[in-house]
């Protein structure tokens, strides 16, 4: 899988990877160190006073390229999503474009009915105060 890092992290690893005395970047005294992911943000959070996780970093991640506009197929390749169905699910909500063409018909449609009615009242009042109006209930 290829993993994508912006231009500054990738220089930072190559650092930290000649730093190193054993072939893992994230070690201790030349030895891996495991789980660093679940142990060390877990540790991080509980110093913080924030309940925190893996999970909710990757997720977070995901939501704010999602709120800049990234579109759902990059984000789903930077996630590792095998299905772009899966990203829209959970992250095209947070995208600015959401949902934009079906409130702006809706929009458009309360405009025009708003008119239609406007252009009625001025035609004929009577007819467009509906069922509670006055003239109404003394019609029936």
């Amino acid at each position: 899988m290829l993993w994508c890092i912006n231009e500054w992290l990738y220089p930072a690893l190559l650092e930290a990877k000649q730093a190193t005395i054993s072939p893992y970047i994230i070690e201790w005294g030349g030895v891996k160190v495991l789980s660093v992911e679940k142990k060390g943000v877990g540790a991080s959070a509980k110093r913080a006073g924030v309940k925190c996780s893996p999970h909710v970093l990757r997720h977070t991640a995901a939501v704010w390229m999602a709120v800049e506009g990234v579109p759902m197929e990059e984000i789903a390749q930077y996630l590792g999503h095998e299905d772009v169905r899966t990203t829209y699910r959970i992250y095209a909500r947070f995208s600015p474009d959401y949902m934009q063409r079906a409130a702006r018909a809706l929009a458009l449609q309360l405009w025009l009915c708003n008119k239609v009615r406007v252009a009625c009242e001025e035609r004929q009042p009577q007819c467009c105060r509906g069922q509670n109006s006055p003239e109404f209930q003394s019609a029936q």
